[in-house]
C-alpha cells in the first residue's frame, strides 16, 4: 500500500479533503500479497461491499472516542 492508509469509497473528492481512501491498485496488490493473484470485478464488489460495511459500521463510536479526547484537552 501507498505511504498513507486511504479510504475511496467511489465517490469523486479532491484530493486535500480527503482523509481515507483505498484504491483499485491498492486492493490488487492486497489480492496479491494474500491469496496471489489479482481479482476479479465480481470480487472486487464483494470487496468494496465488505470495506464499505467494516468501515462504516461503528463509526459514531470512532467519532466520540476522538471529539471526546479533543474535549478534555479544551479543559
Amino acid at each position: 500500500m501507498n505511504d498513507y492508509f486511504k479510504l475511496y469509497l467511489g465517490a469523486k473528492m479532491e484530493e486535500e479533503n480527503l482523509v481515507f481512501y483505498i484504491t483499485k491498485e491498492d486492493i490488487q496488490e492486497e489480492a496479491m500479497r494474500r491469496i496471489g493473484r489479482e481479482i476479479s470485478e465480481e470480487e472486487f464488489h464483494l470487496v468494496k461491499k465488505g470495506l464499505e460495511g467494516g468501515l462504516l459500521t461503528g463509526i459514531h463510536i470512532v467519532y466520540g472516542a476522538i471529539f471526546e479526547e479533543i474535549s478534555r484537552k479544551d479543559v
